[in-house]
């Protein structure tokens, strides 16, 4: 039995730097994309992540690529 995963939803998520806390370490700020196209290519989601991080003045911490779907029987 073959199963195949029909994805509905794919958000990018960019994990920042965010406001200094009491110790003086950066709390990571986290920002997502939901209107990706669920066929994007990891690479296009990975050049993407790293477009927007350019204009953003945090640092970037992680990009992380989240799918959604349902495992189905073919």
């Amino acid at each position: 039995m073959a199963v195949t995963n029909n994805k509905s939803k794919t958000t990018l998520v960019l994990v920042v730097s965010g406001d200094v806390k009491a110790n003086g370490e950066y709390a990571r700020k986290t920002i997502r994309f939901t209107t990706l196209r669920t066929t994007a290519t990891d690479d296009a989601v990975y050049s993407l992540a790293n477009d927007f991080a350019s204009l953003l003045s945090s640092q970037l911490y992680e990009i992380r690529r989240e799918d959604i779907g349902e495992l189905v029987t073919v």
